[in-house]
């Protein structure tokens, strides 16, 4: 018997596919750079600027003793845009001082 199909998504549905997959790229990227760690490492639990999570990073970025070519340096722009998205998300907690 074939397969028919009648109908059109429910565009509330699509759209909450759609952030969905944002929200869940924008955990993926800060647990696979250590954002979490990092904050839990160095912080003593006092909050850490963008600048300072940004050269962590970069720090760790520069003592891989081999870096994957699809691994860029991470930019203060791209890790404050992270961290706004991870606050919008309520994984993390962010002051503007």
């Amino acid at each position: 018997m074939p397969l028919e199909v009648t109908g059109k998504p429910d565009p509330g549905l699509v759209m909450d596919l759609i952030n969905g997959h944002r929200k869940s790229k924008a955990l993926f990227a800060a647990v696979d750079l250590g954002i979490f760690d990092l904050l839990d490492q160095y912080s003593g639990g006092q909050p850490l600027t963008a600048e300072e999570i940004c050269q962590l990073l970069s720090q760790r970025h520069a003592s891989l003793s081999v870096v994957p070519p699809d691994v860029p340096q991470p930019s203060l722009d791209g890790i404050s845009r992270l961290l706004e998205a991870c606050a919008a998300l309520q994984l993390l907690h962010c002051f503007i001082t």
